[in-house]
């Protein structure tokens, strides 16, 4: 039997290869983990840069599906299952608008199967 486990990867603006980040047995688990991270890069641009808009978006997002970024754990608390794919949709969709500018880091996951 396989066993499919996820890897989630993060391409930096200015650098040319995709870091894997974690591995996940479950696709939720992986856009979960990816949340965390999409939205700690929101944090850092919004913060490095002074950018209001980011900020802004930021926490209407997170305010909107009822969670907070806890910035000590770098993570989004209170998020519940049922609304990781929603949420994850968000913020995928807004981090890819920023692919372009300074700001531009590129996030996804990759199923793989394990053959025993």
């Amino acid at each position: 039997m396989a066993l499919t486990i996820y890897t989630t990867y993060m391409q930096d603006w200015h650098n040319g290869e995709a870091e894997p980040l974690s591995t996940h047995v479950t696709e939720r688990g992986a856009k979960r983990r990816l949340i965390d991270y999409m939205f700690s890069q929101l944090w850092g641009w919004a913060d490095w840069g002074s950018n209001d808009e980011i900020g802004t978006w930021v926490n209407d997002t997170l305010n909107s599906f009822d969670c907070a970024y806890d910035e000590y754990w770098s993570k989004v608390t209170s998020l519940k299952d049922d609304d990781v794919q929603e949420l994850f949709s968000k913020v995928y969709d807004y981090t890819d608008q920023w692919l372009g500018s300074g700001h531009g880091t590129w996030f996804t996951f990759a199923a793989f199967q394990l053959e025993g």
